[in-house]
């Protein structure tokens, strides 16, 4: 491929943010919107009050990309960006592309595949072994012999791009995709609030399901709805109104919820993931900070004890 500029971007994003610039491209996860050039694509960054960009511009033949990818809503046929996708299982038969390997494990951002149960959108006279291609933009990892919930764009005969942004996921940990694939279940009256509760301290890490955790969540008129975590550490409030819902933070007494602000809407879900901790830091930002501010919890020897956003 032949282009006029590379553009490099390192920056600061919250967890539901996604950009990448390709051929003056931005895709964020409400849609794509032009950006016919550098000048546009920092306008667009300052809209978005981020902090602590920095922009590098290179003149050479290659094409520009920067990404950081997140996808804050579970697959559900009612979603626009999900309606025009191919969505089914299927299999990891073959790793292609430039395998690497990660604590022992092989991985690739491309693969053949053979499909197993149709969803949605994956035409009948397409072949059964499919090739997914996860290497631009967002590098999907998969890996081999494992069974994945795809959700594809339709490329070439044969072909679905399949990156980090699209929800592609092991079976293994799409157990709340699994439900909202389901035409009816996120199309009912009201809006709903879903996803699962995590008990731990770190975020960076791999922190344990918490059945059972009590999650009580606020409108913005004050009303509350409680619900509990199932045997798979996942949570769901249903028929709630359009609008805007906080988590509370103490749950049982003693222990404290960590979670993004919820916005509902009619007949769609909304995937909200909740960290419960057995500490709580209390406080105001600037305004204009928002979600890009880090919060740090620093003991009496100056040792760091836990970094939050």
């Amino acid at each position: 491929m032949r282009a006029t500029e590379f553009v490099a971007l390192s920056m600061r994003l919250d967890s539901n943010f996604c950009i990448s610039a390709f051929s003056g491209m931005i895709e964020m996860p409400q849609g794509t919107y032009c950006v016919p050039s550098v000048s546009s694509l920092l306008t667009s960054l300052a809209m978005r009050k981020l902090i602590g960009v920095s922009l590098i511009v290179i003149f050479s033949g290659i094409c520009a990309f920067a990404c950081s990818c997140g996808n804050g809503d579970p697959i559900q046929p009612g979603d626009e960006r999900f309606r025009d996708r191919a969505v089914f299982t299927a299999r990891i038969v073959q790793l292609v592309g430039r395998p690497y390997r990660f604590d022992g494990v092989r991985y690739s951002s491309q693969a053949l595949a053979v499909v197993h149960q149709r969803f949605w959108g994956l035409p009948w006279y397409w072949p059964k072994v499919v090739f997914l291609d996860g290497s631009y933009p967002c590098d999907a990892a998969l890996r081999q012999d494992e069974e994945y919930l795809v959700s594809g764009r339709k490329g070439r005969y044969g072909v679905l791009l399949v990156n980090l942004c699209s929800r592609t996921q092991p079976l293994s940990t799409a157990q709340l995709d699994l439900r909202t694939i389901d035409p009816a279940y996120c199309s009912e009256t009201g809006g709903t609030i879903i996803g699962h509760v995590y008990r731990g301290n770190d975020r960076l890490k791999e922190n344990p399901p918490y059945p059972g955790a009590p999650i009580t969540v606020r409108s913005q008129d004050g009303d509350t709805f409680t619900g509990r975590a199932d045997n798979n550490g996942i949570y769901e409030l249903r028929h709630l109104r359009p609008g805007s819902y906080s988590v509370e933070s103490l749950i049982d007494g003693s222990l404290y919820a960590s979670a993004y602000r919820a916005f509902v809407s009619e007949g769609h879900c909304s995937e909200v993931q909740v960290l419960v901790r057995d500490y709580a830091i209390r406080g105001h930002l600037a305004p204009g900070l928002g979600d890009n501010a880090s919060i740090a919890l620093v003991s009496g020897s100056g040792q760091e004890q836990r970094a939050d956003r």
